[in-house]
């Protein structure tokens, strides 16, 4: 190791650590944007290390008289939000409903809390994001939903803490709410209740809610997997109907007619072919939920189900659960067994007696 000189006595410095034919090792020591003290290694000749050394200097006075930080923490709250927004969609995020969630956390943000399109970024302060979760809570909405939002908005300043839009991230301290056991999750349905409610529908000769919870319930499918763009007739043909995954890493679930005519699912397209639809469920999600859910749910006692039930319900009566993570689309089986799977009963205590038969002999 070669004897450390220092290149200069300014703030910032450039030492030389090591020498190598045409390079040397140089440890720079500098202060970022935010004042913390920096010490990077790197392989530089004597002219870029000096170069170096005159940059990082011009660096630090910018910094001392605040134009840097100044600049990042003066942008809009709008404008930020833009780029973080196209960010995670190149990188993350895989759909559009990830973006709608996030643009309602911060349409619900706008309504209930001081911070506006124009607010500055530095401005923002711990007590106007507690006062908004307080006043989502003051208003109604479920602890679930308002801890969406809390998970929403960690994520976003987490993002601008580790880009150094801002150094103090005001959502350090807000932890998520408190819930339940029992209200954590919505309950899965029983395959009785939902003969009942498919039976009150028919009696009702709605015929879309009978046909799409048929869907539902024969596929597993989410109910966006089962709506335009992602499912068109494109993904029928008279042999087999596809569906094509919403996320990376997951499979495509074809589900074979075998040239049977009478096969339900195929009757359905079938029919709703004939009548001449621009798609086999041409409806939004909130058409859906509002037509078959907020009608039907609740005549059927079935308040506080959901689609989400009846896809628990489908993995329930799956005993493989290796079966019923493929057919739910689930990247790992790790989400079936927490979220879905569900031992029956009588199968636990079938294999208890016969564990405890075994012992006695």
């Amino acid at each position: 190791m070669a004897k450390v000189s220092r290149v200069s006595d300014k703030k910032a410095s450039v030492k030389k650590l090591s020498a190598k034919p045409g390079c040397h090792l140089y440890e720079k020591h500098y202060k970022d944007e935010f004042g913390r003290k920096k010490r990077v290694w790197a392989y530089l000749t004597p002219k870029e290390a000096k170069r170096v050394e005159i940059e990082l200097n011009y660096f630090e006075i910018q910094m001392e008289n605040n134009l840097i930080q100044s600049l990042r923490e003066e942008k809009q709250f709008s404008e930020i939000v833009i780029i973080y927004i196209d960010n995670k969609r190149q990188r993350d995020w895989n759909s559009d409903r990830s973006v709608q969630v996030f643009q309602n956390t911060i349409k619900w943000l706008y309504k209930y809390s001081p911070i506006t399109k124009d607010t500055p970024l530095g401005k923002v302060k711990f007590q106007w994001l507690e006062g908004f979760i307080y006043i989502k809570l003051k208003k109604g909405n479920k602890k679930v939903t308002v801890n969406q939002n809390i998970r929403d908005l960690k994520t976003f300043f987490n993002w601008l803490v580790d880009n150094r839009y801002l150094y103090n991230n005001p959502m350090q301290h807000i932890k998520l709410l408190r819930i339940p056991k029992n209200q954590r999750s919505k309950p899965p349905m029983v395959l009785e209740d939902f003969k009942r409610l498919l039976s009150m529908i028919h009696n009702s000769n709605d015929i879309f809610a009978e046909d799409f919870l048929i869907f539902v319930a024969s596929t597993g499918r989410r109910v966006s997997e089962l709506l335009p763009p992602q499912f068109t007739w494109h993904n029928y043909n008279e042999n087999e109907v596809v569906f094509y995954p919403l996320k990376r890493g997951q499979d495509e679930i074809r589900i074979s007619f075998l040239g049977d005519d009478n096969h339900p699912l195929k009757k359905i397209l079938i029919r709703r072919k004939k009548e001449g639809l621009s798609a086999p469920f041409p409806y939004t999600r909130h058409q859906v939920y509002k037509r078959i859910v907020n009608r039907y749910f609740p005549k059927a006692c079935l308040k506080g189900y959901s689609f989400m039930s009846i896809r628990k319900m489908v993995a329930t009566e799956i005993e493989n659960v290796y079966d019923a993570s493929s057919l739910l689309g689930h990247t790992t089986t790790r989400t079936t067994e927490t979220f879905y799977k569900r031992p029956k009963m009588e199968r636990l205590s079938k294999i208890v007696n016969e564990f405890a038969i075994d012992l006695i002999v």
